[in-house]
């Protein structure tokens, strides 16, 4: 499989079940903040994050945040929802997802990481051997760079036929 392409894509991260992560061996999530929890810079999560996360806990899944986002906008939202966190992680790196699978106490085989972009969520899980969740972002890019990051994953994972199921 490409290094830019996810092994699994939701519209949104309350549609990834713990069912299908056992399925496939998966006991844990590492999770990106901006766009898959929250709107990007927010403390509030998406609504139905709060249930999924419960849902999460009770299956057993363990969980940690893995952001890029720095500590004064990582460490307060992480707080509200009561998740052990990894900030300023310089993803796609490898180095930020092996220390947070050492930190959860699972092999990388075992841990799936959940993010909206391919750029760093996608092609850092796939460069370490992990699992790769992509979730759809909640609206569309303004920015120039923002529009030209979003356009490339459209065509990428059209180009490949995959869709937001």
């Amino acid at each position: 499989m490409s290094l830019f392409l996810p092994d699994l894509i939701k519209k949104n991260i309350t549609e990834i079940t713990a069912g299908e992560l056992r399925e496939k061996g998966i006991g844990g999530l590492l999770l990106d903040v901006d766009n898959t929890l929250a709107i990007h810079g927010s403390q509030e999560p998406f609504e139905g994050v709060d249930r999924w996360l419960s849902d999460m806990r009770v299956a057993g899944i363990k969980l940690m945040i893995l952001s890029n986002a720095r500590k004064k906008r990582v460490a307060p939202f992480a707080k509200t929802i009561s998740l052990p966190f990894r900030s300023f992680s310089v993803k796609p790196f490898p180095w930020s997802y092996l220390r947070a699978c050492r930190k959860i106490g699972l092999r990388r085989r075992e841990t799936a990481i959940v993010g909206d972009q391919i750029i760093t969520d996608t092609i850092g899980g796939n460069l370490c051997g992990i699992y790769t969740v992509l979730v759809m972002p909640p609206r569309e890019e303004t920015s120039f760079t923002g529009k030209l990051k979003r356009g490339f994953e459209k065509w990428l994972l059209k180009r490949n036929d995959l869709y937001w199921e």
